[in-house]
């Protein structure tokens, strides 16, 4: 007998027997009350939807809801006692963060439950081709314009989405979106090009071009309805690249992926255009045309960067292969990919005195990949011994690219926590950058301090009100912003106020925009037109520095 379920059931009778004799005796059950608000704005959400569910199947608690009035207050009455699921939601808004869980007891008041939500913005227009005529059927999709390790990444067309809706027969195109700055793309339909092509495609950015450096962002502010006029389409030429990819005994071709990048004129800048399992039976990119050899799909004229790597059967090992294109008016022939073998990191993690750190296992040491394709990021585990093990098969298997240069971070540290020094070798590393020599790599030693230093204040508006949902980010001396894992970021409340732990002793500008890019502020580019409205600070070791910062407005 599952005694658990019979609990659970004599659970909800006993709950709902009392609610029923609550009823009858006129006495309230229990209510809760609470608020709704703008995570950006602070601002109250009127007409918000707020479900309450149970919180597992044994809560014994029933379903129920109310809508936010003009100041975004809502309250229930007569709620059944038990745990609940509480969430937020509306057709203008989006949601914000995870359910707030609540215990509501029997004739309990339960009161200022708060929930967040995000007023949804509008991305309109209307795609035309080259005679201005509606183009029907075009799927559109405003796509993010983060950034990776310097990389911008644009994937819009690999795959469905639920949302999904084509222009209509009037081409008019309406996308919804949370604040903030997307490329808008248009998903190939293989009538809008020279020739057909496989899905995942792009055909067009905004404001109408192929190629994805000519793009333009599009920013939207909280409730703004933007008009982005028409979305141009016309036919292009697009290229093949033909290559071959040797196949290895001991290798998984099911298990390999492709990158193709695209490299902008002055080389500052790399598009991601594709990114997938390129054999796999459906959605692969690539088109076999030969024993072990393959075409891409279209791609418009430019400089390219294919990356390919080809994992074991067996947990660990892997091979990678890259080849450097320029398309000009033809499709090219990149010949066969030069496959070389990985190489096994190996190295300790050394925990200074200071750190609070109990168990070892759960402390994650991450490589990200900054000179070459994203997918091959490794994690490793730490060991009893402080000795680096790895994660798993899934998470790079401990090995890396020969010659490849990563980013080390450290995952899952207490709060007050830091990366001290990072040596290869002999050599104590300036960043937290490390390059594995292509034979026999040097081992590598973290070493996590602590304390780190507290930061924390508050972020006001031109207006001196609370700046709520601002980003908040420390950025470090600029002899040390080869270390990325020295700025950090917070968001602030929805009394604008900030706290950030774990920082590394040193001087710092504390800069606060209303919404921002993650990570743009790792472009040097972009950080020098801020860093004068920032605030500067002195951070010690175990002590609170606190910062009163303006924010900077929408980036335009």
């Amino acid at each position: 007998m599952n005694w658990k379920l019979v609990f659970g059931a004599l659970l909800a009778a006993l709950l709902l027997s009392v609610a029923a004799s609550a009823q009858e005796t006129g006495r309230p059950i229990a209510s809760v009350e609470g608020s709704v608000t703008d995570r950006l704005t602070g601002k109250p959400m009127a007409g918000a939807l707020v479900s309450f569910g149970p919180a597992s199947p044994q809560s014994g608690t029933r379903r129920t809801s109310a809508v936010t009035d003009a100041n975004g207050k809502f309250i229930v009455n007569g709620i059944i006692p038990g745990s609940y699921r509480v969430v937020a939601s509306g057709e203008k808004f989006m949601p914000q963060g995870d359910p707030v869980l609540i215990d509501v007891a029997l004739g309990q008041n339960l009161k200022d439950v708060r929930l967040q939500l995000v007023s949804k913005a509008t991305i309109n227009g209307r795609v035309v081709d080259g005679s201005g005529k509606p183009i029907p059927g075009v799927i559109l999709r405003a796509v993010t314009s983060g950034r990776e390790n310097g990389i911008v990444s644009l994937m819009p067309c690999l795959g469905s989405k639920n949302a999904d809706i084509p222009s209509n027969n009037n081409g008019e195109y309406h996308l919804f979106v949370r604040p903030g700055e997307y490329f808008v793309a248009a998903c190939a339909r293989s009538d809008f090009t020279n020739r057909p092509e496989p899905s995942g495609l792009v055909t067009g950015f905004y404001p109408g071009v192929v190629d994805p450096v000519d793009a333009r962002t599009i920013r939207v502010g909280t409730e703004e309805d933007f008009n982005a006029g028409d979305f141009r389409l016309t036919p292009t030429e697009l290229y093949s690249v033909r290559l071959r990819i040797p196949s290895s005994a001991g290798f998984n071709r099911e298990k390999e992926q492709l990158q193709i990048m695209r490299r902008s004129p002055n080389g500052m800048e790399t598009i991601q255009l594709l990114f997938s399992d390129p054999f796999r039976q459906n959605g692969g990119v690539l088109k076999k045309v030969g024993e072990d050899t393959y075409i891409t799909p279209g791609l418009p004229p430019g400089n390219y960067e294919i990356d390919e790597q080809l994992a074991a059967y067996s947990s660990g090992p892997f091979q990678s292969g890259h080849a450097s294109v320029r398309i000009l008016n033809r499709d090219i022939d990149a010949g066969t990919l030069d496959m070389r073998p990985s190489v096994a990191i190996s190295g300790t993690v050394r925990f200074d005195t200071g750190s609070l750190v109990q168990d070892f296992s759960k402390v994650f040491i991450r490589f990200w990949p900054v000179d070459g394709p994203q997918f091959g990021i490794t994690s490793m585990n730490v060991a009893a011994d402080g000795a680096l093990i790895p994660f798993g098969a899934s998470s790079g298997g401990g090995q890396v690219r020969s010659g490849g240069s990563y980013r080390i971070e450290a995952l899952s540290l207490p709060a007050d926590d830091y990366i001290g020094s990072i040596r290869s070798g002999t050599r104590t590393i300036s960043g937290n950058i490390v390059t594995f020599n292509e034979s026999a790599p040097a081992p590598v030693e973290v070493t996590i301090a602590s304390p780190g230093g507290i930061a924390e204040g508050t972020v006001h508006d031109a207006r001196n009100q609370p700046a709520a949902g601002s980003v908040v980010v420390l950025i470090p001396a600029p002899d040390l912003r080869n270390d990325t894992s020295r700025f950090k970021s917070a968001a602030a409340d929805q009394n604008g106020r900030f706290s950030i732990h774990g920082i590394a002793p040193g001087d710092y500008n504390v800069l606060a925009w209303k919404s921002v890019d993650r990570d743009a502020w790792l472009d040097a580019e972009f950080l020098a037109r801020y860093l004068s409205s920032g605030v500067k600070i002195t951070i010690q070791a175990g002590a609170a520095t606190g910062a009163t910062v303006g924010v900077i407005p929408d980036v335009k």
